[in-house]
């Protein structure tokens, strides 16, 4: 496992953590708004400044960590891309007569793909 799917492992244990940790925030918030609708009984205002802040800034770490995943998925792939186009020359190279590879490798140098 290379460095970059360590990063996105991590990343992914991180952004569970903060949903496991906004479910219990919006939990709370519920409770407190449903106590506060049947009983007339609102929080104490400190408290509910605080998990509203404590909630918005977990959803904001979360947007950077997805915005971040993005980032690793996109580099994984132009990865394996370049991989895939090592590999595909390396057998071609094997494969083809020398003259017919070539003639290939002339060509992408006229259309210019080298």
């Amino acid at each position: 496992m290379n460095s970059l799917e360590k990063e996105k492992r991590r990343i992914q244990h991180k952004m569970d953590d903060l949903d496991l940790q906004l479910i219990t925030i919006r939990g709370q918030i519920a409770e407190a708004q449903a106590e506060a609708s049947a009983n007339n009984n609102y929080s104490d205002p400190i408290w509910w400044r605080k998990v509203n802040e404590a909630a918005k800034f977990k959803g904001r770490s979360r947007q950077q960590l997805q915005r971040r995943l993005g980032e690793i998925n996109s580099q994984i792939k132009e990865e394996k891309g370049k991989a895939y186009e090592r590999s595909f020359v390396a057998i071609a190279r094997e494969i083809l007569p020398e003259e017919q590879y070539q003639e290939i490798r002339d060509t992408m140098e006229e259309r210019g793909a080298i």
